[in-house]
């Protein structure tokens, strides 16, 4: 049975927006029970990890990985947002050429992940689809233009964030031509961890990539091609 994932945001010792986290699992798994299981789990860690792994008040991260029914871990780590200059436009394929399924919230993140293996660090893909952008490899995207924060219609994966704050009316879900991109204003990446605003890219930081296949790259450089 594949397993899926649960990312929660932890700050001044308290978990937040579980009532999303709480819809995306019974959206996943068609249950209910699930769902308060999986919440259960965060907030057992979180009562067990304050003082521990959860030493201070700034932001930390619960991750809780279930497969059916079952619990498989239950953790809590110190936050860091990753440092992001450059985004990639390229569509949404692992490095063997399939085309990546993340309707759900997987934990093997292997093949999306794959996606960055031949970019330098800093510079994070930006998934597209018939000329559309959709999201970037490990969170929503928004873009901000005429004095509103716009987000894409149609999306991989529908995150916990993005669900938020279009129900808060803080976005407009748009289609998003990635050659509209350059007349952007901003361009943002969030997640449940991260809100609008904490990593910007200036549009003129986006660029086309076609990444090649990386265990080939991989095997050409063994050989001393």
């Amino acid at each position: 049975m594949f397993r899926l994932l649960e990312t929660i945001r932890v700050r001044f010792y308290r978990a937040e927006n579980l009532s999303f986290h709480y819809r995306r699992v019974h959206r996943s798994t068609g249950s209910g029970t699930v769902a308060a299981a999986v919440l259960e789990a965060a907030e057992e860690t979180l009562r067990m990890q304050t003082g521990r792994a959860i030493s201070s008040p700034g932001r930390h991260r619960l991750r809780i990985e279930y497969a059916g029914t079952r619990i498989v871990t239950a953790e809590a780590l110190l936050y860091r947002p990753r440092p992001v200059h450059a985004l990639a436009l390229m569509p949404p394929r692992s490095t063997d050429g399939m085309a990546i399924d993340y309707r759900l919230k997987y934990a093997d993140r292997a093949k999306i992940d794959s996606t960055s293996c031949m970019l330098p660090p800093g510079v994070e893909p930006l998934f597209c689809h018939n000329g559309m952008v959709l999201e970037s490899r490990y969170a929503s995207v928004a873009v901000f233009r005429d004095g509103r924060w716009y987000t894409p219609r149609t999306v991989m994966h529908p995150g916990t964030a993005r669900e938020r704050l279009l129900e808060q009316g803080r976005l407009i879900a748009a289609d998003i031509p990635a050659a509209d991109l350059a007349c952007c204003e901003r361009i943002c990446l969030f997640n449940a961890m991260l809100d609008p605003g904490e990593v910007c890219i200036d549009p003129s930081r986006v660029f086309l990539f076609a990444p090649p296949d990386c265990a080939h790259a991989s095997h050409a450089a063994a050989r001393g091609a």
